[in-house]
């Protein structure tokens, strides 16, 4: 069994205040399968890869302003997208069934959400249609599992992979299996006051032989609110390790 690195999450001071970047626009993605997703799109400044990040069930692509504020002042690029059923996505106007209704992400099967990959793969078309040639995927709770598949499927290389709360089977996606085989940078985090994610997200870190956080509370882009993660420095931490990937 490979060993897991465990990262002790210091705090770190002295990191400004957050802000939104002034470059960051609403763009519209369409899914092989006909969805329309909703996204946020801050491009990188040259040489620097940009961050595909995939939210938690029932949450949107603004889960992610803290992060992508953070990293941003680095150069980094970020594309947050509303994955189907969620936001402001859609299905495309051409549906012969209620066209104008939109499909929320309760109506679908929660053991189904294996075609959510398909989401990813038109966020590395758009990537490319960019010329972002590195990019990094990034994944909370399902959306986690969804990154993991995408990789498995090929619908994704990313040149690094993070993963917030993952789970043995969220969404009915399996991630053990596709764990093993990742061969880039990843990191997995998980709070051990999350038994939904916490057992799961230790095993993925070992299959993979990767390097694993763990905060004090909090599922998914949670651990990087409240008192005690803020305490942790949990989100200056993630944004230092996305920031200091030695990227190829």
């Amino acid at each position: 069994m490979k060993n897991i690195l465990v990262f002790a999450v210091l705090f770190l001071s002295g990191i400004p205040a957050f802000g939104q970047s002034t470059s960051t626009a609403k763009v519209s993605l369409t899914t092989a399968d006909g969805w329309k997703l909703a996204a946020d799109w801050t491009p990188p400044v040259k040489g620097k890869a940009a961050v595909l990040l995939m939210h938690g069930l029932g949450s949107t692509r603004a889960e992610w302003g803290s992060l992508c504020s953070a990293i941003e002042k680095d150069g980094l690029g970020c594309l947050a997208i509303d994955m189907r059923g969620h936001g402001d996505s859609n299905m495309t106007p051409d549906r012969k069934d209620s066209p104008s209704r939109k499909i929320r992400w309760e109506e679908m099967p929660r053991d189904g959400w294996s075609a959510a990959a398909l989401d990813v793969k038109a966020g590395v078309a758009f990537l490319a249609k960019k010329k972002v040639k590195k990019y990094i995927l990034a994944g909370a709770s399902v959306g986690a599992n969804v990154c993991l598949l995408s990789i498995s499927d090929k619908y994704a290389r990313p040149v690094a992979l993070l993963l917030l709360s993952p789970g043995e089977d969220f969404g009915g996606i399996d991630a053990f299996a596709p764990a093993g085989k990742i061969k880039v940078p990843l990191l997995v985090a998980a709070s051990p006051a999350d038994p939904g994610s916490y057992p799961a997200a230790v095993k993925i870190a070992q299959l993979a032989g990767a390097g694993f956080m763990s905060a004090p509370q909090g599922h998914g882009v949670n651990m990087f609110d409240g008192e005690a993660n803020e305490k942790a420095g949990v989100l200056p931490a993630v944004a230092a390790w996305l920031e200091k990937l030695p990227l190829k």
